[in-house]
Formats: C-alpha cells, structure tokens, sequence
C-alpha cells in the first residue's frame, strides 16, 4: 500500500521505540523544524472503502485545561483528499500557522471519511495531541488517528464542525430533489431512493454498486409495495412493507421494513417516505 515514507518510517520508528500512545491511537514525535502535523488516518473494522471516498481532517483550538476537546470548535486547518482507490493507513499531512493557538490552548484533531455525502467512518469526538503548546513551537507531529465507524445514512454536511440545523442532509435532500422514498441498510451499508416518476436508485456495498432504473407502477398488496424491474443490467425487486423498523446501528426508528433483491442478493433495512 502507497504511503508518505517520511510520515510512516517515523511512525515506525517511534512505535519501536515504545513511545507513550496518547488518547485513542494517537503516536507522538515532536520537532521544531515545521507547522504541519502528519500521520495516518485508519480504523479497526474490515471493510474496504469505495473508490472515490473523501478524507477531512480538522484541527481545533481549545482551553488547554478543558476535559475534552468541544466539537462545534471551528477549525484553525483543515484538508480534504479522495482516497482514488487506496485503503487504510491513509497518510495526511496538515499545515496550520502556530500564531493561531495562542499561548493559553492546546492542539485537538478530528477527522472523518465519507462517501456519496454519507459518513462511513470518523473520530467519536476531537482528540488532544497531547505536549504541544503553541507559539514558537511549531511542532511536526507524526500521528495515527483511530476512527469508529459510523451508521450508514448519517450526511456528512450534519457531521460537520457547524452543525447544520436547517435540515439539508441527505433525507430532506433527497426530498427537495422529488424523492418519494428511502430505505438503507448495513453491513454493508446500501440506501435506496425511488422517485416515482422518474427512478429507482440502489447504491450498495458502501457505495462499490451502484444501479438505476427506470421507475415502474408497483404491486400493492394490503401493506405491502413491491416494485420489480428487469433491465439488461439485471433485475431489482423492491418491497416495502408498512411495519415499524430500526436500524441497527444506530437503532433509530423507521416507518417501513425494506428488502431489496439484487440479482438474487436479498438485502434488508428499513426507510420512510419523504413525501
């Protein structure tokens, strides 16, 4: 796998020589020599990333003397890089300017990876990096960053450091572009949206399948709506049944059980209308 080879030997090095792990996963190495902090983004699960997924990683200004670092902080450097097909350990490297800190606060970092606007994987809340002070240190900090993974279906605009509140995620999104409904599912994550009058949008394995279709008048049967579509790509069957759902990540409630059928593949979740 690709890898910055200052930012990974260093790693290595420092690993070797058992320096301290500070908060969840993070390996230090302090110079003077720079303003940057560099390190590898990675997470425990085993799950390869779609092609196309985007890296953001944040740095933050907070109380030296605070607990934990706030997440609605504005950031003082940020970047954002496509993964092009590469998996983790991703390298980064992030320039910041040390006038920013102030003599009274600390370094935290936060980061996330997301893809088709959706959070696959990020920090559960901005981690210190512990021994930097700084004006007039300017440290170059060699760093690994341990992400969780995050429930399929959370909009990365709503995991963002403003904390959008006027309802543009995915879903009211979906609805302002006439999506009637929307279904997702885990593991691995796949969302369905179907404009009745237009598609059938299936996008799964985080993204890695994607198939659209034109839309077709569905069955109805009582409680139950099943749309079933045949095309040169391959058949998708949809049925949507009116009964209390939740996910099982997150555990949030659904007014819908979903099941979708891929080419023979059966895959369950659960979604709402949107009208």
């Amino acid at each position: 796998m690709a890898l910055i080879a200052g930012s990974k030997f260093c790693l290595l090095v420092y690993r070797a020589l058992l320096w301290t792990v500070v908060g969840a996963g993070f390996w230090g190495c302090a110079s003077t020599d720079s303003s940057e902090i560099q390190g590898t983004i990675t997470y425990r699960e085993r799950i390869m990333l779609p092609a196309g997924s985007k890296v953001v990683v944040q740095l933050i200004s907070t109380a030296r003397d605070a607990d934990s670092a706030t997440d609605s902080a504005s950031p003082i450097a940020e970047i954002d890089f496509r993964t092009e097909g590469e998996q983790v350990p991703l390298p980064f490297t992030v320039k910041y300017d040390p006038e920013s800190i102030g003599d009274e606060a600390a370094l935290a970092i936060r980061a996330r990876i997301e893809t088709f606007g959706t959070v696959l994987f990020e920090t559960p809340s901005p981690q210190f990096l512990r021994g930097l002070s700084g004006v007039g240190q300017e440290p170059s900090v060699p760093v690994e960053i341990m992400l969780s993974q995050r429930s399929q279906g959370t909009p990365a605009e709503e995991s963002a450091t403003e904390g959008d509140d006027s309802g543009a995620g995915v879903w009211e999104d979906a609805r302002l572009r006439g999506v009637d409904f929307r279904g997702l599912g885990q593991e691995p994550g796949w969302t369905l949206e179907i404009d009745e009058e237009k598609s059938i949008l299936f996008v799964g394995d985080y993204g890695a399948v994607r198939r659209e279709v034109p839309a077709v008048e569905p069955t109805v049967e009582g409680t139950v709506t099943t749309y079933d579509v045949t095309t040169e790509s391959g058949r998708l069957t949809v049925v949507i049944e009116d009964a209390p759902c939740r996910d099982v990540m997150s555990g949030e409630p659904f007014d819908a059980t979903v099941a979708v059928v891929l080419d023979g593949r059966l895959l369950m979740g659960c979604g709402r209308p949107l009208d």
